[in-house]
């Protein structure tokens, strides 16, 4: 993780407190809410890869759902929910791609199952079931066997810059703390209490 300022870091102490009480799994999970050509909103949920100043950090097929729907429309919100002290944190924002050079990077750090998953998971393939899909992935085993495996062009890193974050802490009888951060422009983050 880059070094912190304003809500980043309390969004990666969140997170970090999160992991040592249930483990990364949870922790850089959350739900990425996108919208279609026709306004249309659809939900999922992704791994964070990174967090910085820049933004924050994922990665998808872009011919799937989220992916065609952030090259229609880049305004996307990532929801973040945890037990510990009932926390949520949405982050809205537009969504980038990455560099070549990042994703290529990135995309050759993972594990080798995992990138033959990647060319394995062609959306543009008519899926015939779960029988098809480990035969594509067995082809592309074999395909790769002893040669070092490239980033599929579909396999793409996405960045959402953020303009809002807003924390919310439950508290009992509904008295929950709530902060907004909101930032235009890329100038410096304004926070504020808002009523839950």
């Amino acid at each position: 993780m880059d070094a912190f300022e304003g809500p980043y870091s309390k969004l990666y102490n969140w997170m970090s407190e999160e992991e040592i009480e249930n483990g990364a799994r949870f922790a850089y999970s959350a739900v990425l809410s996108t919208v279609d050509r026709y306004g249309m909103p659809s939900s999922r949920v992704v791994k964070l890869k990174k967090i910085g100043q820049e933004g924050v950090v994922f990665f998808t097929n872009s011919q799937s759902d989220k992916g065609n729907n952030l090259a229609v429309n880049p305004n996307a919100c990532l929801n973040f929910i945890w037990q510990r002290g009932e926390r949520q944190v949405l982050v809205k924002g537009r969504v980038g791609i990455l560099s070549e050079l990042e994703m290529d990077g990135y995309f050759a750090s993972i594990p080798r199952k995992d990138q033959i998953g990647a060319w394995a998971d062609h959306k543009k393939e008519m899926y015939r079931g779960f029988a098809s899909f480990e035969a594509r992935f067995n082809h592309f085993e074999d395909h790769f066997s002893g040669s070092m495996i490239l980033r599929p062009d579909w396999w793409q890193g996405y960045c959402l810059v953020p303009q809002e974050i807003d924390f919310l802490e439950g508290e009992e009888f509904k008295l929950h703390d709530r902060d907004v951060y909101e930032r235009r422009d890329n100038i410096a983050w304004n926070c504020h209490k808002v009523l839950p």
